[in-house]
């Protein structure tokens, strides 16, 4: 698997890109990296080049950049190069711990949307900080917390992360329970009770079969779309 890194993007770029992309390759020999950025930028903090390319770009997309200017403004940003190379075959994946608002758009705009996703969800898996608990980790959609979603985009995503989920751990809807936590918490919003009607009959669950499927799952979902970060991890 080849993946396409924005190496100028993010806090203490590119040293700190290097050294992650460095203990990646390492730790998985399978994978190859494309570097965008400046060469002799990059070349300056590499310790061994093995299966590391470096693509020169001219130009950087600063994290106070208004996100869809930017990538349609900087057609050779380490961020616009490297978002193409997915899109026309080049790369697999594409990576930047850069400017959030500018990785979206080059995920709407350049790599394009999966169909049936209208809108991207922002993925974390983090750890349980919780003593002696079977979970170990936990993921978080949508990181960027979109206030008001509709029914329609909550179904989107929750079908993002239980593929996730399957990919990560092999296991199913480990995300339903919280979001049960969102439905029983915040019932004065509409949106939310016609999500868990949708929800329902597209699995025909009823709400009773759901809250027995889903308690014997150990990684829960956080979906903080539509509730404002109202709900925590627990």
């Amino acid at each position: 698997m080849k993946i396409a890194v924005d190496a100028m993007g993010g806090d203490n770029a590119p040293k700190a890109i290097i050294e992650g992309v460095e203990e990646a390759r390492d730790l998985y020999p399978d994978l190859t990296f494309d570097l965008y950025g400046d060469p002799a930028k990059i070349k300056a903090v590499i310790t061994n080049q093995d299966r590391l390319n470096i693509i020169e770009t001219t130009e950087e997309i600063s994290m106070g950049e208004e996100p869809v200017r930017a990538i349609r403004k900087k057609k050779d940003s380490s961020i616009v190069r490297a978002a193409k190379a997915v899109k026309e075959g080049d790369a697999d994946a594409f990576f930047s711990a850069g400017n959030t608002g500018a990785v979206l758009a080059a995920g709407i705009f350049i790599v394009g949307r999966i169909h049936g996703i209208d809108r991207p969800g922002l993925t974390s898996i983090l750890p349980i900080a919780k003593p002696g608990s079977k979970r170990q980790k936990f993921v978080y959609l949508d990181t960027g917390a979109n206030a008001e979603s509709k029914e329609k985009i909550l179904f989107s995503l929750l079908t993002l992360v239980n593929f996730t989920q399957k990919k990560f751990s092999g296991l199913l809807i480990h995300g339903l329970h919280c979001l049960i936590m969102v439905l029983k918490r915040i019932r004065a919003i509409s949106s939310i009770k016609m999500f868990g009607s949708c929800l329902m009959q597209k699995m025909n669950l009823t709400l009773s079969a759901m809250l027995n499927l889903v308690t014997s799952y150990s990684v829960r979902l956080m979906l903080s779309s539509a509730m404002a970060g109202q709900l925590m991890p627990h």
